[in-house]
């Protein structure tokens, strides 16, 4: 420009969680992803399993999914040995290269009828049409297609490349519009052909050799530069739909990185450690995707920085800000994770995190009022409040996913918070399997105990563990089992009022303040009680006045008080009391309004010696399930 040459600056920036992605996906979106069937387009799109939508897959190979390409790929290598066996005769070398190339084409096409079989029976929709990216009338033709089809589409991932490595002096011209035009003339045609209303986002593969170059690669260099400065001055022009460039770093598990010579030169260059692994990618990919700032739009993925003379890139990595938690390539404010300390490790292609908190009645000012019985010498770490661990440390893991509930939760030990004490906990959650639009991770809490005289020891024992379900979809509504409502003729006690219940809580625990939930008793009945609670939030947290949580943990604990009541209810001379110690099932739905009354129902399931087991759901004003618990075992506790 002018006679001066410029380039793009680049420096090591974690995206910023914001609590409501700028892009939503649900079963009604479509998403096309070129590239083929396989590699690292096919990763990609079991990305969407998740959300539900469907997933179509374009590519160069001609592909009929009426065929058992897995008995042909059988015949064929059975024809190729036999043509090895029989070497000294007279067939002719292009026989055997015919059938090397037909090996390869069934190969390719396997590879695609296995894609397609495993994100169908994941639950998604997926299909694929073969299309040249670089022929405009192909791409209008298939994407018409899907319009018509489908009605919309509502996102488009460019992840189709060519290889044609020679020295730039042995180049053809050939050589280097074959590999540019399949990356920068593909992204045009495939904008073009998909920009209608309704199209809400645009991502392209690059390659790091656009910026770090690679010898014999001049053109796969090129087309990638070219690529990321396209998608750029799209993203300039289309404002409402969002673009990314992700610059990719050599892929390992799949793509052309996997090749033995690609490797070799990544070794020569002493970018062997760069290799990213094809599950990580997907996380990254997502993260950058729903949660990130959408004004990024050029974004490298690197595990550190090549040193390059072409641009300038400025490895030094910022610390967060106070106030801020670092989770992999995001960073979270800690008043939208406040039960989160700081993140130890994460390994995102694994699917583990592990965190730490440190709990004290000092800073966490909800403890001092949780005392549920006047004999436990210290107030303690709720159940509920555990469950909020859950939820956040599986949303930091996976911040593109929503919370949808909790499975298998277990109270086993209880944390005491003697004043002046600090309990330092750590938080493990990790991924232990995805299944129809959804994934389950297995999160618990640990303590470090103490002894007798208040001393901590180094000895950590687990205190709490769950399952938490996510996916895509934003929870709205629960179905309420059929029968499950308690209707008022089955009451046959007389309603509590404010003041009884706060009576009930001065002379049958020593609960105080916020921890203070129910606020009315309708009655009791055989195996049955119905009663109402008040969404409030309070500042639990002496250093974060606008704490917010995964969903409001209190309605949780009214439930719990309103079943603990029960027995003292319908039977004055009872003096033991109840505590919650496993939760089968709990299943989130819209999230109550400030104010807002909640009616809390609840009905016992089965009963035994040591306690009993119960159902509960919470309705809003507007006469909508918002939480449905199943399997609340509650046991006796004598004090």
């Amino acid at each position: 420009r002018r006679g001066e040459a410029f380039s793009s600056a680049g420096h090591v920036t974690p995206s910023l969680f914001r609590n409501e992605p700028h892009l939503d996906m649900g079963p009604g979106d479509v998403v096309v992803l070129a590239g083929g069937g396989r590699g690292i387009t096919s990763h990609l799109a079991r990305a969407f399993i998740p959300f539900g939508n469907r997933v179509v897959l374009i590519g160069r190979t001609a592909f009929d999914p009426g065929i058992d390409y897995e008995a042909l790929v059988s015949k064929a290598d059975e024809q190729e040995v036999g043509l090895h066996r029989t070497s000294n005769s007279q067939e002719p070398e292009s026989c055997g290269k015919g059938i090397e190339s037909e090996i390869s084409r069934l190969i390719k096409c396997l590879e695609i009828s296995r894609t397609l079989k495993d994100l169908q029976s994941s639950g998604i929709e997926a299909s694929y049409m073969p299309c040249n990216v670089t022929d405009r009338k192909q791409v209008q033709a298939v994407m018409g297609e899907i319009f018509k089809q489908y009605g919309k589409i509502t996102g488009v991932i460019h992840g189709a490349g060519l290889l044609k490595d020679t020295l730039i002096q042995n180049m053809s011209c050939e050589d280097f519009s074959d590999v540019m035009n399949v990356k920068l003339l593909g992204a045009w045609n495939l904008f073009n052909a998909a920009k209608r209303p309704g199209l809400r986002f645009f991502a392209a593969l690059s390659s790091v050799a656009a910026v770090l170059g690679s010898p014999g690669q001049a053109n796969y260099s090129s087309a990638n530069r070219a690529l990321t400065a396209l998608i750029r001055r799209l993203g300039q022009k289309n404002p409402h739909v969002l673009f990314k460039s992700l610059i990719l770093p050599p892929i390992s598990g799949t793509g052309m990185a996997e090749d033995p010579e690609i490797r070799d030169l990544m070794r020569m260059k002493g970018m062997e450690e760069a290799y990213v692994t094809i599950d990580e990618l997907r996380e990254l990919f997502c993260r950058e995707l729903f949660t990130a700032n959408a004004d990024d739009s050029p974004v490298m993925f690197m595990r550190r920085l090549p040193k390059v003379k072409t641009s300038h890139l400025d490895s030094n990595h910022v610390p967060p800000k106070a106030g801020r938690i670092e989770a992999g390539s995001v960073t979270f404010s800690k008043e939208l994770f406040p039960l989160i300390d700081s993140v130890l490790d994460i390994d995102m292609g694994a699917g583990k995190l592990l965190a730490n908190r440190t709990f004290s009645r000092e800073k966490d000012l909800w403890i001092e009022y949780h005392k549920p019985f006047k004999a436990i010498k210290h107030p303690m770490i709720s159940a509920v409040m555990a469950i909020e661990i859950f939820m956040e440390a599986s949303r930091l893991l996976y911040p593109y996913l929503h919370i949808q509930g909790i499975r298998k939760a277990r109270f086993l030990e209880w944390i005491e918070c003697p004043a002046g004490i600090e309990r330092p906990c750590e938080i493990a959650c990790r991924r232990i399997g995805s299944g129809q639009t959804e994934i389950v991770c297995d999160v618990s809490l640990s303590s470090q105990d103490i002894s007798p005289t208040g001393r901590p020891i180094r000895r950590m024992s687990v205190n709490f563990k769950a399952q938490v379900v996510l996916s895509g979809q934003i929870p709205h509504h629960v179905d309420e089992p059929p029968g499950f409502s308690v209707q008022t003729d089955e009451l046959d006690t007389p309603p509590m009022d404010r003041e009884g219940l706060l009576r009930w809580y001065r002379e049958r625990s020593d609960f105080r303040g916020r921890y203070r939930v129910a606020t009315y008793v309708e009655g009791t009945g055989a195996g049955v009680i119905r009663g109402k609670t008040i969404f409030r939030e309070t500042k639990d947290f002496l250093d974060q006045a606008d704490a917010q949580y995964q969903y409001p943990p209190y309605l949780l604990e009214a439930v719990f008080h309103l079943i603990a009541s029960h027995a003292a209810v319908r039977d004055r001379s009872e003096e033991r009391f109840m505590i919650p110690v496993e939760i089968g099932e709990l299943i989130l739905g819209m999230r109550p309004e400030y104010g807002e009354e909640i009616t809390l129902v609840c009905r016992m399931t089965s009963k035994e010696s040591s306690g009993s087991w119960w159902d509960a759901g919470c309705v809003d004003e507007q006469g909508r399930v918002i939480m449905h618990i199943r399997g609340i075992r509650m046991r006796w506790l004598s004090v």
